[in-house]
């Protein structure tokens, strides 16, 4: 039996049910697979269950993803190819289903190439953005955009904490519990001590087209010309 959730605060309950018919069973949390971060689960529930982290896949295990059911079905995959589709995914095996999916839709039958996956791209980053990033970005309050558009002019990351902070313009200790909020949304993860990341790859991207840089600086110029306002948390 699988069970798939994106928040385990039923977890307790829906495992009870569960142990009732079937003696063992697999649970799938995402997108960033953490169990960390304020949910609660029974103890008891906690004690039945080893929790491990599903992240990007190996680069061999990416290109297996891409090549093995295409080559099953007796569709050679062009080298260049499967590269360019890890580049794009960065192994994050849910980016791996979309694109080989729409490079499949556009290739020619009995091979697929470069050229298929570039002419993909645009689909699936519309797929993306539309049922993927968006649905993360419409969560967020505005200065949590702004805070996460200030991260993603950094770059994918993981960024310190204070280079976020003097990009989005407010101390370190100010964005503390925003940077939080974020962490709590499953926006962000801290890999180590002091260090901010996305948890899912290609969403500093999506923020750059969701909020071009003049907007943003627009949006930041104007806040800063409103007499006695003052940068907060949020």
């Amino acid at each position: 039996m699988l069970l798939v959730l994106d928040r385990l605060g039923a977890l307790s309950e829906k495992v009870k049910r569960a142990l009732r018919v079937f003696k063992s069973f697999s649970i799938t949390v995402g997108p960033d697979g953490s169990l960390s971060g304020g949910i609660n689960v029974d103890p008891h529930a906690e004690r039945l269950f080893t929790f491990p982290v599903v992240g990007p896949l190996a680069p061999d295990e990416a290109r297996l993803a891409v090549t093995r059911p295409a080559e099953a079905a007796g569709v050679a995959v062009e080298p260049a190819a499967v590269e360019q589709i890890l580049a794009h995914t960065r192994g994050y095996p849910y980016f791996l289903q979309e694109w080989a999916y729409e490079t499949w839709n556009v290739a020619d039958q009995g091979r697929i190439t470069l050229a298929d996956v570039d002419r993909a791209a645009p689909r699936v980053m519309d797929k993306l953005d539309t049922n993927f990033f968006r649905v993360r970005f419409d969560r967020l309050t505005p200065t949590e955009k702004k805070y996460l558009r200030a991260m993603a002019e950094l770059g994918p990351g993981p960024h310190r904490s204070g280079e976020i902070a003097r990009e989005y313009g407010a101390r370190v200790e100010s964005v503390g519990p925003m940077r939080n909020a974020l962490i709590r949304k499953r926006m962000i993860y801290s890999p180590s001590h002091g260090d901010t990341a996305f948890t899912v790859p290609l969403f500093d991207e999506f923020l750059k087209r969701a909020i071009p840089r003049a907007v943003a600086q627009a949006t930041d110029d104007a806040g800063k010309s409103q007499p006695g306002k003052t940068s907060t948390a949020g």
